[in-house]
């Protein structure tokens, strides 16, 4: 127990001389501006740049703590922040929309009974396929919400292969049959009978989808889009890694915003109070 106290309180040291170093160099950069662009102009771009980070910790606090609960074990959550982090900077996907869906996509696997290198794969080929097609931020998150649709629903329906997924990614509908071995009427068919089960058949529809796009060699995505989101990524990161744990940046966060919710509680118990008075 002693030791694992010891460890635990290494680990927050070394969090808040981290995150206290981001501070100092965010305090520096903020007289850069100032010098840049003025004081008003600063001051503006600063205020802009507090509210992005803290909307930031708090998107990545949440997203945190649900993937603890899809994982389930430390061994899962440790593959999973791992495996997010290798996609997103090799195929250059905007960080925080691939980790909110994958969290979702890997809870309908589960589910699924898909194991969790499976889970990765399918991901990892639909994601690389993106990327390479230069999707948007919110084409991206319609890949990812019809393949976790057909998950959850347990089979593949014509709504999502053709409607939203054939949509985003050409050629969907006729790359399924391709890798069931059936023709696209026949798919047609099976699918409104409800014979295409998603836990079959998506493992192997990845595949084929990086076949169709020749895809398979391409291990760094090197596009416009793709270099932007590594930009975004990196900032996102930068701020994840001053907020993560028990950092101080949080922990003062945290009690600001109680602190105002007890005196927000204590004003309008007061006025509730002199109210019951006067009646």
């Amino acid at each position: 127990a002693t030791e694992k106290a010891t460890s635990a309180t290494t680990k927050n040291t070394a969090a808040n001389k981290k995150a206290q170093a981001g501070v100092g160099r965010l305090t520096k950069g903020f007289g850069a501006l100032i010098s840049a662009f003025g004081v008003v102009a600063g001051i503006q771009l600063f205020a802009n740049i507090i509210k992005n980070s803290y909307e930031l910790i708090k998107t990545f606090d949440g997203i945190g703590f649900a993937m603890e609960k899809v994982t389930g074990n430390i061994y899962d959550l440790t593959s999973s922040q791992k495996f997010l982090l290798d996609i997103t900077s090799r195929f250059g996907l905007e960080l925080v929309t691939t980790t909110s869906r994958y969290m979702k996509f890997l809870a309908a696997a589960k589910q699924s009974g898909i194991s969790l290198g499976q889970t990765e794969s399918i991901f990892r080929s639909m994601s690389k396929a993106a990327s390479v097609l230069g999707l948007k931020t919110d084409e991206l998150r319609g890949v990812y919400l019809a393949l976790e649709q057909m998950l959850s629903k347990g089979k593949v329906t014509t709504e999502e292969l053709r409607r939203q997924l054939g949509e985003r990614l050409p050629g969907a509908m006729g790359i399924m049959a391709s890798s069931m071995g059936v023709t696209i009427s026949q798919l047609d068919k099976m699918m409104k009978k409800g014979q295409v089960l998603s836990a079959e058949v998506l493992p192997n529809f990845a595949k084929a989808v990086e076949r169709a796009y020749g895809i398979e060699s391409e291990k760094y995505i090197e596009t416009l889009i793709s270099a932007q989101n590594r930009l975004s990524n990196s900032w996102a990161n930068f701020i994840r890694t001053l907020g993560e744990g028990d950092s101080w940046i949080k922990k003062e966060l945290m009690s600001t915003m109680n602190g105002w919710a007890k005196i927000m509680d204590y004003i309008t118990s007061t006025i509730e109070s002199n109210d019951q008075k006067v009646l």
